[in-house]
């Protein structure tokens, strides 16, 4: 097991099932899905976006079950899906990063600094 900032042990980002699912994109236009070939890709374009314009409300990282695919089929890689809601403009949008487990360490820290942030939101109710 990893530890996080916190001092808390975790699952691996990989072994976190969240309940229920989003999808990607938005529901009224196909304009609102980018993905990226890699973690250090996403950070140099839009890692340091914006925390109140680019909510992170979600995020799942997405491992093929090998039972899926045939066993000369190759398997797609991994991938983190996040999902955002601009709150200014009131848009849902998502974004698939491709990944490998080595990044973990990064990908957690930046997802510890969006949690903290959501945590702000909802500060006078927890």
């Amino acid at each position: 097991m990893s530890g996080t900032q916190s001092g808390h042990f975790e699952r691996h980002l990989w072994e976190v099932d969240h309940p229920y699912y989003s999808t990607h994109g938005n529901y009224f236009s196909r304009d609102y899905h980018a993905a990226y070939g890699s973690w250090v890709e996403f950070v140099e374009d839009a890692g340091d976006d914006d925390l109140d314009m680019n909510l992170v409300y979600r995020w799942d990282w997405q491992v093929p079950d090998p039972d899926d695919y045939e066993p000369d089929e190759e398997m797609p890689p991994e991938t983190l899906d996040l999902f955002y809601v601009g709150q200014r403009k009131a848009i849902h949008r998502s974004v698939s990063v491709t990944v490998q487990r080595e990044d973990e360490p990064a990908i957690r820290d930046w997802l510890i600094v969006r949690a903290e942030h959501m945590r702000r939101v909802w500060e006078p109710l927890l």
